[in-house]
């Protein structure tokens, strides 16, 4: 399409001065008698009229009317009439015709009525059944509904105006535009109403105003007003903006597609005349489609710049400022996720699916998830930076990747670390402390406080896996076997307990904590359990240990000797130690042993049975090659069961050997059976089968004690 030039503008300004020259002609011809010939009075109030004809300008312009009639007060009327104005150099030309028209000299103002037609020497014809030009403001005003057309496009409005100057058009009310695109990805059509128009059609410009609808091969566009960039040459699209309640629809309903974008402001990119991108300003929202019956996936920010594929298929996204993402997909009866954040991006995967980068003020939230074993209560995830892989529909998150300063809650589960990775589906979050190696992980739920080098977390559930220098606080409980997590009766109530391993292991359906390493050491103050591994039961309150085993405990028992009951430091060892708190009994197994400041014992098995407080000994069993040492006594057997109540030991071997170092001698008694006390009573095999010898050499053999 060509240019208005100065001198196209000038030859139009020449349209004008015909009509002038016109009615000055006709006043001519009222004046000159010889001219005023009346031929035919069709219209008995004209002075003057004439039929067929044509009258050229200087400038080339053409005025040509089936009839024409003058008037006495200095008015004319042509009745089928045409006004043009060539070409030249710089100008494209113009014409203007039809059934009549009318106007006055002085006025400069000509109307035209009746299949009013207007033609440009671009290519731009319009029709409409009034028309009105105006020489003080080069205008034409079309009162009455008006159609125009040129090349691609097709515009109408219920009234219009059309400025000579520029060549703008203006529609206006009920304006309404067809374009026909051209391009390789260029729409079929887009049909664009509004309230008014102004369409600059040299300039590549339109501007609508007052309830914009746009539709365009699938999409359906709305605002109050409207801006759209088109190339005049290539006939095609550019660029459109959409102001004020700003609303882009699509309509393919394929999940993963677009749904909607909504803005204060939308700005809209095209590429070879199809939509290539989209920028959304001022609180922008942009939601795909889900599945059938249900939600897709909502963003929204403050601006939001969307690249489009065909049939509404993302290519794209950036957010920026007070970003919110809600993910509808969730693999839990809680619902949906909402990721805000300060940014985020967008863009497709290696392979399928998309990856997003949420930056700032990173926030995860997982509404009415469920947390410690309670119901409803918001799963958080906090974090600087979340990397995150999106299914192919962008409505659920994949492996999520939380970087800097990251904050879990849980219900009642609180935990921090330096980076974590979220498997959405399986609920399992890894805390690590990243490839800085910053501040260790660390978990704070009912049970206590855990750290380590890495801890996987089986969310809701509330396992957890902690490896690498794991340490654990233990909350001090008011009773040892209270049912918020038992504590086994062998430590002490009121006091936190302190664990130190190379690995945790919690179980949350079976309420088992197991901690193994090298070694794993479990404590208290006066107390301690050293092994292998340890489990602890804080369903039941037991406590188990596994490798090497060596334990420290309190034990209340009576000295035979006073008859005074003390608390004696007890130290245990084996292959394995295991603690039931429900009988209060402690056994072990493997090469075991049992040492305190008043007797040291050694077997096979050792079982230790207390009282109901778990401190206080009842009896004391072993068996397996049992040897007994005591301050000057030292006996070996098979079974060895001790009486705490009586300070009684029976034991039972073939034989059974006691060796006592007396005040001159070294006295050694044997028998099948042997009951003896912390006194000098011996009683041997119960029926005098046994056997004493006395030797005047010390028993060498004996420690001063144990």
């Amino acid at each position: 399409m060509g240019r208005w030039t100065r001198s196209a503008r000038i030859a139009l300004l020449s349209f004008v001065v015909t009509f002038a020259v016109a009615v000055f002609f006709f006043g001519v011809q009222r004046r000159s008698p010889t001219r005023a010939v009346a031929v035919d009075r069709a219209d008995a109030t004209a002075i003057i009229q004439s039929s067929d004809s044509r009258i050229t300008l200087a400038g080339g312009s053409i005025i040509e009317a089936d009839r024409q009639f003058a008037y006495e007060d200095g008015s004319a009327r042509l009745v089928g009439v045409s006004v043009t104005v060539p070409p030249d150099e710089e100008s494209t030309g113009f014409r203007m015709y039809g059934d009549e028209a009318s106007g006055v000299e002085e006025a400069g103002e000509w109307r035209f009525a009746g299949n009013v037609g207007i033609e440009t020497g671009d290519g731009l014809a319009g029709r409409t059944s009034e028309a009105a030009y105006s020489e003080a403001n080069r205008r034409v005003a079309m009162p009455q509904p008006a159609e125009f057309e040129q090349g691609w496009m097709r515009l109408a409005g219920e009234a219009a105006r059309y400025d000579l100057g520029g060549g703008l058009l203006h529609l206006d009310p009920q304006a309404v535009v067809t374009l026909n695109a051209t391009g390789a990805g260029s729409a079929a059509r887009t049909t664009i109403t509004a309230g008014s128009a102004r369409i600059d059609r040299l300039g590549g410009d339109m501007r609508f105003t007052g309830g914009v609808e746009i539709d365009s091969a699938g999409w359906r566009m709305r605002g109050n007003d409207a801006s759209l960039q088109f190339d005049p040459d290539a006939s095609r699209l550019d660029a459109l903006e959409l102001r004020g309640a700003a609303r882009i629809l699509g309509s393919t309903g394929t999940p993963g597609r677009l749904r909607q974008m909504a803005a204060r402001t939308i700005t809209v990119a095209y590429e070879d005349g199809a939509i290539d991108r989209a920028i959304l300003a001022g609180t922008a929202v942009v939601e795909l489609f889900g599945p059938p019956d249900a939600a897709g996936t909502r963003i929204a920010g403050r601006t939001v710049t969307v690249a489009l594929g065909g049939g509404g298929a993302l290519r794209s996204l950036t957010a920026v400022e007070q970003v919110a993402v809600d993910l509808p997909s969730l693999p839990s009866e809680a619902g949906g996720a909402r990721v805000t954040a300060d940014t985020v991006e967008i863009g497709a995967g290696e392979e399928d699916g998309w990856n997003a980068a949420f930056d700032g003020g990173v926030v995860y939230r997982e509404p009415g998830a469920r947390g410690g074993g309670e119901t409803g209560g918001d799963r958080v995830l906090r974090a600087s930076r979340l990397e995150a892989k999106l299914a192919e529909d962008l409505a659920s998150l994949g492996e999520a990747r939380f970087l800097g300063g990251v904050g879990v809650e849980d219900g009642s589960l609180a935990a921090s670390a330096d980076e974590a990775t979220y498997d959405v589906g399986n609920a399992h979050l890894t805390l690590t402390s990243g490839e800085s190696g910053g501040t260790k992980p660390r978990v704070e739920d009912t049970r206590g406080d855990t750290q380590a080098d890495t801890i996987t977390l089986t969310l809701g559930a509330q396992g957890m896996d902690a490896t690498g220098s794991v340490t654990s606080v233990l909350e001090a409980l008011a009773e040892a076997g209270a049912e918020n997590g038992r504590r086994p009766g062998l430590l002490a109530a009121g006091e936190s307990v302190y664990v130190a391993a190379d690995r945790l292991a919690y179980d949350p359906d079976l309420s088992v904590a197991t901690y193994s390493g090298s070694p794993a050491r479990l404590w208290q103050e006066q107390a301690e359990f050293v092994g292998a591994s340890i489990a602890l039961n804080e369903s039941t309150g037991s406590l188990e240990a596994e490798g090497s085993v060596r334990t420290r405990t309190t034990i209340v028992q009576k000295n035979d000797e006073t008859g005074d009951v003390e608390a004696l430091t007890t130290v245990g060892s084996g292959g394995s130690m295991a603690y039931d708190d429900a009988t209060r009994r402690v056994i072990y197994e493997g090469n075991a042993g049992l040492r305190n400041p008043r007797s040291d014992l050694s077997a096979e098995s050792i079982e230790v049975l207390l009282q109901g407080d778990a401190r206080t000994l009842d009896r004391t069993l072993a068996s397996g090659d049992v040897v007994l040492e005591l301050p000057g006594r030292r006996v070996t057997g098979e079974t060895m069961a001790y009486d705490d109540a009586d300070g009684r030991y029976e034991m039972e071997g073939d034989p059974v050997e006691i060796l006592e170092q007396t005040e001159d001698a070294c006295r050694e008694t044997t028998g099948r059976t042997l009951t003896f006390f912390i006194t000098d009573e011996v009683q041997v095999d119960g029926g005098g089968e046994g056997r004493t010898s006395s030797t005047s050499d010390g028993c060498v053999s004996l420690s001063p004690g144990p």
